[in-house]
């Protein structure tokens, strides 16, 4: 497959990864690492070169062009399927997070809806929102709330007994 060719599969195809060589004809494996990053599903495309091209100039390009690895001919199969699985798994990763990301701020979003029709609830999905903050990242403070003991108290009562409160233990913290 030519360097022409593996762009139109990817177009096409979409695949979870790319292992290219560099010295390929019609597009060597520069000139397609360059249009795979110019297109919006490829920005984070992983991108690995398995070649027989060892100057640091190749090296160099490479890297500043975005290339995930580069791999030296002849390999190990091991090296290989270490930075494929490697890249899958980093792939995968980030993915989750923009998704979760992405059903974060649904979430927040319908929230801000539901409350702005009530003054007595506003702010809350706000407040919970930096309350589920503080917990994960403890150096973060909840600020801007009318009662900012409460999530201190909270916060302790969590680390201590790792667990939500019940209705009945909420009078603890009245």
């Amino acid at each position: 497959m030519n360097g022409r060719q593996a762009l139109d599969f990817f177009v096409s195809v979409k695949p979870d990864l790319i292992v290219s060589d560099i010295m390929m004809p019609e597009m060597d494996g520069f000139e397609l690492l360059e249009e795979v990053r110019s297109l919006p599903h490829g920005v984070t495309m992983p991108f690995l070169f398995l070649t027989a091209r060892t100057e640091r100039t190749d090296v160099k390009k490479a890297r500043s062009l975005g290339v995930d690895d580069y791999l030296f001919k002849p390999f190990d199969a091991w090296e290989l399927i270490e930075a494929v699985r490697t890249r899958l798994n980093r792939r995968k990763a980030v993915e989750l997070f923009d998704t979760r990301a992405a059903h974060l701020q649904t979430v927040v979003m319908l929230g801000n809806v539901i409350e702005a029709r009530d003054p007595y609830t506003a702010g809350h999905v706000d407040r919970v929102r930096r309350l589920a903050l503080s917990l994960c990242f403890p150096q973060l403070e909840c600020r801007g709330d009318r009662h900012p003991g409460i999530w201190r108290r909270f916060a302790r009562y969590w680390q201590d007994h790792g667990a939500p409160l019940r209705s009945y233990e909420s009078r603890a913290f009245g």
